[in-house]
């Protein structure tokens, strides 16, 4: 534990009903809510709760991180810090979100690295008493002496591997009369084997760079491990492509090795050859064969094999693999293992939504995917530009009727602005589209004149402004939407709902009285404005309304008449470009030069 647990009840945000961010007891359910809390320090302590979930991690460190020097001097107080022998104190390794995630022994791996090399947590994720063994890897391939010293010193898992190669490259002075292989010679793991090793030979050999000399001595060294531990290093070196000179896999001493833990290595990595794979797919040792069955890089065949396993866990592990053929996961679908059926279900799930989702699917497949009483490749399908409009309006209108679905509208990522923004889009999948979480959609929708009124009429009380304003232009919007809009506080958007000429005219008759002069003019141009309203203004002292009025194609000839005798020579001018111009007026006009 880095953080320790001060006082709670004071802390803002902090919830009676639920549990305590820093207990390792407290329930799940609530260290995700927790989560959540604008507090900083409540996220802190979840953060650093080593039962907080992996996925929950994974998303507060997706989030702006929380540094120390931006928190408030009660928010810092309290939060105090323990395990102080490891040097790991508040403010020193420690001092933001993402470091206190870099410790928690929970964070996965990939979180961990782009923590390290992205997100500026090397100090305290070097210092993690248990680093990950690929991690550890690339850190000490970056070279930083500081990082390499908090390896060294607060590591307490060191790979055998790492262990050789720090124990075969040149010696590196670490400060304090320290070098890493002194700090390796008096670590307590340091396996008796390098320890004699490290004893034996002179010091002057140890530091010499010469690959010549580093790889005969680097095959002299692993010659004499184990069988079991050979393997295993040379694994390692292979994995992260350390030493190209190493010698090829000696594939037969692997299938062989009494200890079946060392052929669990490359059954896991994705680069192993697919030769190797296929022999471990028939391994007698089940674990083996399950970790092979999980590999995405395993040949077709072999997984094809693996799907007849007797093993539950192997077939398991082939029903998951997003590389079996659909086929394959066919035949998993009924399986007696509800565990297998239910993973070779979502696997293929997520095959058809891959292709649902994409545009060069045939037309009559994506017909074929719409076909049925629901299905989870349905949202790609529906957004798929290429998806037929009765395939995509039979989902909209599925959809609609059911509750469940329709709450999951607001969550859903795909891209529907092209669809939303399409006049062809057929009214009830514009419908759907209203529900959805994304402003640009909605605002989309609100903009499109193929959208039914009533859903207009639920845009028109959105919360985001720019969906407002799009109702409020929109011709298609009924007449009690607009009326109710042009009553709206914002100035702005009465403006444009001076200038919708689906606008009712009592509304907009309302809206020449405006107290905003702008709104007024929008008003005064709009050819739905009644006649009535019109002629009052061919007296009003502002200029600017006169000139609407006289571009207005729906005045009436009298009032253009009067206009153009009108004192102000822009609005005179406005009475000549007029479409609705009497031409005597207009005569008139020619002939005083206007």
């Amino acid at each position: 534990m880095i953080v320790g647990i001060g006082h709670l009840g004071g802390i803002v945000g902090f919830e009676d009903s639920l549990g305590d961010p820093s207990d390792p007891n407290t329930p799940e359910s609530d260290l995700r809510a927790l989560a959540t809390s604008k507090d900083p320090v409540i996220r802190i302590y979840v953060a650093n709760n080593p039962s907080t979930p992996a996925d929950v991690l994974e998303m507060l460190a997706s989030q702006p991180n929380i540094e120390q020097h931006t928190l408030t001097r009660e928010q810092e107080a309290s939060i105090f810090v323990g395990d102080g022998d490891k040097g790991t104190t508040w403010g020193d390794r420690v001092n933001s979100l993402w470091d206190v995630i870099g410790f928690n022994p929970s964070t996965p791996e990939a979180v961990l690295e782009r923590l390290y090399f992205e997100g500026g947590c090397k100090a305290a994720i070097s210092a993690r008493p248990y680093l990950p063994h690929d991690l550890a890897w690339k850190i000490w391939d970056e070279g930083d002496n500081e990082y390499l010293h908090n390896i060294m010193d607060l590591n307490e898992c060191l790979s055998d591997a790492l262990m050789i190669r720090i124990a075969v490259e040149p010696d590196i002075h670490l400060g304090g009369g320290d070098s890493v292989k002194t700090v390796l010679a008096a670590r307590k793991d340091c396996p008796p084997y390098l320890l004699e090793i490290l004893a034996r030979q002179p010091i002057e050999d140890l530091h010499r760079n010469e690959d010549e000399f580093r790889g005969s001595y680097l095959r002299d060294l692993i010659s004499q491990l184990p069988t079991s531990l050979r393997l295993e290093t040379e694994l390692t070196f292979q994995e992260n492509g350390w030493w190209d000179g190493m010698d090829p896999l000696d594939l037969d001493a692997l299938l062989q090795v009494p200890d079946v833990s060392i052929r669990h290595s490359p059954a896991w990595y994705e680069t192993t050859d697919p030769d190797v794979l296929a022999q471990l797919a028939v391994d007698p040792d089940v674990r083996v064969r399950t970790i092979t069955a999980h590999n995405t890089s395993t040949p077709l065949n072999s997984l094809q094999l693996l799907a007849t396993d007797p093993d539950d866990h192997v077939r398991y592990g082939v029903a998951s693999n997003r590389s079996t053929p659909i086929e394959t996961l066919k035949t998993l679908l009924n399986d007696g293992n509800k565990k297998v059926s239910d993973a070779a279900k979502g696997t293929a799930a997520k095959v058809w939504y891959g292709v649902a989702g994409n545009p060069a699917t045939p037309v009559e497949i994506l017909t074929k995917l719409g076909q049925g009483s629901g299905s989870p490749h349905w949202w790609p399908l529906f957004c798929n530009v290429e998806t037929p409009t009765q395939v995509r309006e039979r989902i909209a209108n599925y959809i609609l009727s059911d509750d469940v679905l329709l709450d999951e509208v607001h969550d859903i990522q795909y891209e529907r602005y092209e669809l939303a923004a399409r006049t062809s889009t057929p009214p009830t999948v514009l419908t759907l589209l209203a529900k959805c979480g994304d402003e640009d959609v909605r605002e989309a929708v609100a903009d499109n004149t193929s959208t039914p009124p009533e859903v207009l009429a639920q845009l028109a009380t959105d919360s985001s402004s720019a969906s407002r304003y799009a109702v409020a232009g929109n011709t298609s919007a009924a007449p009690g939407t607009l009326a109710s809009l042009a009553q709206d506080s914002d100035e702005d958007l009465r403006q444009v709902v001076a200038g919708n000429t689906s606008t009712p005219p009592e509304a907009l008759d309302r809206l020449l009285e405006d107290p905003t002069d702008y709104v007024r003019h929008w008003a005064a141009r709009n050819a739905s404005t009644p006649a009535e309203a019109l002629e009052r203004l061919v007296e009003d002292a502002d200029d600017q309304i006169r000139r609407w009025l006289a571009v207005n194609p729906s005045a009436p000839d009298h009032v253009l008449a009067k206009l153009a005798d009108d004192p102000d020579q822009f609005v005179r001018k406005a009475v000549a470009r007029n479409p609705s111009t009497p031409p005597e007026v207009r005569a008139k006009l020619a002939s005083e030069g206007i």
